[in-house]
């Protein structure tokens, strides 16, 4: 990782890195939603997700160091990988539908 290429912070990213600097361990900036596709095709949708990620570089920036000062901050683009995307099927909500939202909503996203 030393050897890549490192881009200074935009001010709206260093206003970001300031956030999760200081509530260290809590997911400021996570986005989080359920869509429901009753017939959905899971290989299609893991394609164009994958695709729309390949093709969208700000999607993998990542900041090099967390814990430095913000006007030293610098990001780089992550070489694609392909991801698989986690499906998790709910017929209904119930108890393992709240849990698994209330486990979600916390994670820190690496």
């Amino acid at each position: 990782m030393n050897n890549i290429n490192g881009y200074k912070l935009s001010p709206a990213q260093q206003s970001i890195l300031m956030a999760e600097q200081y509530y260290e361990g809590k997911p400021v900036n996570n986005i989080c939603f359920i869509v429901n596709f009753p017939d959905a095709d899971i290989v299609c949708l893991t394609e164009a997700v994958n695709d729309f990620i390949e093709h969208t570089q700000s999607l993998r920036m990542v900041v090099r160091d967390m814990n430095v000062a913000l006007e030293k901050a610098e990001q780089y683009i992550c070489e694609y990988e392909y991801e698989d995307i986690p499906v998790y099927s709910f017929a209904e909500r119930n108890e393992e539908y709240d849990e698994f939202l209330k486990t979600e909503l916390t994670r820190i996203i690496d």
